[in-house]
């Protein structure tokens, strides 16, 4: 058997898409290969049986057109990660985020995951380490830079004995990171000169972690690992939360995770109190284990195909 995993060129695809083929060579213990989209006409697979894992449009065409060219030659399995926007039932399994179809009909052939797509990490953190996570906007979340600073020096402030590394990502301002810049004692790494495996070691390794909710996936690659995982607040609002009105995937995620406590949230005080603090920070609940999702997946999958 051989697992091949093909993919686009979105960093967050290719991501989980590695994942999910590692969990299942462990599982089946077998050959695994990668191929691009843009070189699939040099797919030459080794074995007779195949499982093809895709993330994304234009990975599941690739995986439909593949399993017709090999139909006569292999034996093929086709696993589509996310929720495909056509053909669903022409695909053997489905592994997609629970909020896929929070609002539709999930098809019979669905494995369903919390989030993301993760790594799990059951490494200890440490104690005085502390990891901040920037995003940028989006249109289902508000992103206001006076709230995000406010709050980001009140974290700043409140955790001097901590070492401190702040991270931005490609859709960042670049406005609010030079902003960030003029703290001192603080290391500021930016996204396009950082290695993501020193990103990922950088947050499994931390005790606190504060993400700003835009960033679901960096949300539950965080809860993929032991350490304090917070929302930092980047709209004020005098609501229970800062989202719209309208209800959005961000929104049911987030607010779904704090109502579990299984996170914590950093924001600003609707009445400042009489020491002129802004913020406030309440804290997720101790004692929850990593998210292991990949590997529950795979398990599922490795049963499926066994019966």
């Amino acid at each position: 058997m051989e697992v091949i995993h093909i993919f686009d060129q979105r960093p967050g695809h290719s991501n989980q898409g590695n994942i999910l083929l590692q969990s299942l060579v462990n599982e089946f213990n077998c050959a695994s290969s990668e191929c691009s989209i843009d070189n699939i006409d040099k797919l030459k697979p080794s074995s007779n049986r195949l499982i093809l894992i895709g993330v994304g449009h234009r990975a599941h065409k690739a995986l439909l057109q593949q399993k017709k060219l090999l139909s006569n030659s292999h034996n093929t399995t086709l696993i589509a990660v996310l929720r495909p926007t056509f053909n669903a039932k022409k695909f053997d399994v489905i592994v997609a985020p629970e909020h896929d179809y929070h609002d539709r009909k999930m098809p019979t052939n669905s494995l369903l995951f919390k989030g993301s797509l993760c790594k799990t990490s059951l490494v200890k953190p440490e104690n005085n380490k502390l990891v901040v996570c920037i995003g940028g906007p989006i249109k289902n979340v508000p992103f206001e830079k006076r709230v995000l600073g406010d709050n980001l020096k009140y974290i700043i402030d409140t955790h001097q004995q901590f070492k401190i590394s702040i991270f931005n990502s490609r859709r960042t301002p670049d406005d609010v990171w030079s902003e960030i810049s003029c703290y001192e004692n603080i290391k500021l790494h930016d996204s396009n000169d950082t290695d993501f495996n020193f990103f990922n070691q950088s947050l499994v390794s931390a005790s606190k972690k504060f993400i700003t909710p835009d960033s679901i996936s960096m949300i539950f690659e965080s809860l993929s690992s032991y350490g304090e995982t917070y929302l930092l607040q980047t709209s004020k609002s005098s609501k229970k939360f800062w989202f719209g009105i309208k209800s959005n995937k961000h929104q049911r995620i987030n607010n779904e995770l704090l109502d579990e406590k299984r996170i914590g949230i950093v924001q600003k005080r609707d009445v400042f109190d009489k020491s002129g603090v802004i913020s406030h920070m309440i804290s997720p609940n101790p004692g929850f284990e990593p998210l292991a999702e990949v590997e529950k997946i795979a398990f599922q999958i490795k049963r499926l195909i066994n019966e």
